[in-house]
């Protein structure tokens, strides 16, 4: 993995020898079957492939830069779909916000002290 994939996020690259194209790629079948039935669904060509030796790109999808746009949203739809809750645990996401708040309304209110003197 070089410098420029290990700090990228996104999980599509441009495809090694079609320059036209972009490659989509996902972990899990679940998400491929997903992204699939929306690429169907919306009627856009695509190339599926499997890649077994990677861990982070399994399922492959070709795809046309000319429908870049289109497929974004529908790549959104998918990872938003399967991804983790940032804080899963709802208590411990409560008890962060109520500090949260409650160190807001602090610094407002020495604040607003402040300017009053």
């Amino acid at each position: 993995m070089n410098f420029e994939e290990a700090f990228d996020f996104t999980n599509w690259r441009d495809h090694p020898t079609r320059k036209k194209y972009l490659v989509f790629f996902f972990k899990t079948e679940s998400e491929s079957n997903f992204f699939q039935a929306l690429l169907i669904e919306q009627k856009i060509w695509f190339e599926k492939g499997d890649n077994e030796e990677s861990e982070k790109a399994k399922y492959l999808f070709a795809i046309s830069k000319d429908d870049l746009h289109k497929v974004k949203k529908l790549n959104n739809l998918t990872i938003g779909k399967y991804r983790k809750p940032f804080m899963p645990n709802k208590v411990f996401k409560y008890v962060v916000m109520v500090i949260s708040f409650t160190i807001l309304i602090l610094a407002i209110i020495g604040f607003v002290l402040v300017e009053l003197n």
